[in-house]
């Protein structure tokens, strides 16, 4: 009987890669579940011989240079809490790597204090600002390296100078940390996952498993993300874009081996199954449940002809004839799936209530593939991003306003939007804040009249036309 894959059996991961094309294994936080079935290959192309012949047919034909593959995964929204043991901040949500990947990187600042704060401050003045410049909410962590740091989430920033300003509309003792003072020069630290734009985009590794049937693609990168919201079920993201290449790894007999002593094993394996493994693979020894401790063990080699596999330097004792198979650690679930409708959203902080919204994030990368070489593609480029989307509601007299807002070519709106109910920890911030506004569609639907409104995400100084924050 032939031995079909189930295709529910389905577990995925993401690690960001150090350098592109740089295979890296994940470990079991890496994990992204799939709110649907992953999709991912790469295609060849072919060129027929142009020489002829004295025949109607083909003779010849050549493979051509590989291609970069594409791939596409929906995922539910999930924030993941906070931390308040080790490193007292909200956690990375589940597919932090495709969020940086997407928007380029991940804000890292700190400042200090001007001068003393109590513990029911609503504002807070900063200077020394080094590093990324904050998006305009967020969490950061107040540490007077006396009490435990406070986490505190902020609705705005008012600068005095580059490096200087204040912290305003604050919620004090976020996350159900506890409130404390400070003075002159104590700590304040980025303490939310805070996804911003950047020039240059990171690359991660794509991992999935499919029934014991391990994919793996490297040089991956995001080019879109769409975010739909209704009334019900789970808001989450359409994920997509590239990568440079794939590989795979099956199941089959180990005859036997050699090597495995502190050295590379050569494994011999059933006729023809050498092609069921990938360089760059993980692979285990089924039957007895060696894991190599949870690393799996790298292949190195494929011998089409012998039918081998090489694996890195390890230390075995297999014996023979053993069920090997495609390595992934066990997926574990990060964080929770927030609700649809606990969904906010808000247009120069005045609050709305769509009935529908839709955004979508293009941020194309090009692969450089046109270079004639042997080498398999090994840089991209990031292209013109493209941020907009829609939204629909209700249409009452006080929406006429959004017409004259439209006309007005320098009348630019900021646009929150906040996925969860805004428990510390559990909530996921989509943030624009300068956005042009295209004049109202109104279509009526008996006996309610709708309104639609289209608008695209700008920059107000430089790549920082959208934020992605969880808190």
């Amino acid at each position: 009987m032939t031995e079909l894959i189930n295709p529910f059996f389905q577990k995925v991961f993401a690690v960001k890669e150090s350098t592109p094309g740089n295979l890296i294994f994940p470990a079991q936080t890496d994990c992204v579940i799939g709110a649907g079935h992953i999709d991912c290959s790469q295609q060849a192309s072919y060129t027929d011989s142009p020489e002829i012949r004295p025949s109607l047919n083909l003779k010849d034909q050549v493979k051509d240079k590989n291609r970069p593959g594409s791939w596409k995964l929906p995922i539910l929204a999930r924030p993941a809490g906070v931390d308040l043991s080790v490193n007292f901040e909200v956690k990375d949500p589940m597919g932090a790597a495709l969020f940086e990947c997407l928007q380029g990187k991940r804000a890292n600042w700190s400042a200090s204090l001007t001068g003393a704060v109590g513990t029911g401050d609503l504002t807070i003045s900063f200077k020394g600002l080094t590093g990324d410049r904050p998006p305009l909410k967020g969490v950061f962590k107040l540490d007077n390296g006396v009490d435990v740091p406070e986490l505190i989430f902020y609705e705005g920033i008012t600068y005095t100078a580059l490096d200087e300003g204040s912290f305003t509309g604050l919620t004090r003792g976020y996350g159900q940390s506890v409130a404390v003072s400070g003075v002159l020069n104590d700590s304040l630290a980025v303490a939310s996952p805070t996804f911003i734009q950047n020039l240059d985009r990171p690359s991660f590794s794509l991992w999935y498993e499919q029934d014991q049937i391990v994919y793996f693609a490297s040089g991956a990168t995001v080019s879109e993300m769409g975010v739909r919201l209704e009334n019900k079920g789970y808001p989450g993201f359409e994920l997509s874009g590239g990568f440079i290449s794939m590989g795979r790894a099956g199941k089959a007999q180990m005859l036997s081996y050699t090597g495995g002593t502190a050295s590379p094993a050569v494994l011999n394996l059933a006729s023809g199954e050498a092609k069921y493994f990938s360089v760059g693979a993980r692979i285990y020894n089924i039957d007895d449940g060696d894991s190599n401790l949870g690393s799996g063990y790298e292949v190195t080699a494929v011998d089409l002809t012998n039918d081998s596999i090489t694996l890195a330097s390890c230390t075995i004792s297999w014996g023979t004839n053993k069920k090997i198979g495609g390595y992934l650690p066990e997926d574990t679930a990060v964080g929770s799936p927030v609700r649809s409708e606990d969904s906010q959203m808000k247009i120069d902080e005045l609050a709305k209530k769509p009935t529908n919204f839709e955004m979508n994030i293009k941020a194309q990368i090009q692969y450089v593939e046109a270079e004639i070489s042997p080498d398999p593609i090994s840089d991209y480029a990031a292209g013109r991003r493209e941020i907009g989307g829609s939204l629909t509601q209700m249409f009452k007299n006080s929406e006429l306003a959004l017409f004259a807002d439209a006309e007005q070519d320098d009348n630019k709106k900021s646009i929150l939007i906040r996925l969860g109910d805004g428990t510390g920890g559990q909530s996921c911030l989509l943030w624009m804040p300068r956005c042009s506004l295209q004049l109202p569609k109104l279509s009526v639907s008996e006996p309610m009249v709708n309104i639609q409104m289209e608008f695209s995400a700008l920059d107000q100084e430089l790549e920082d036309s959208f934020a992605l924050v969880f808190v």
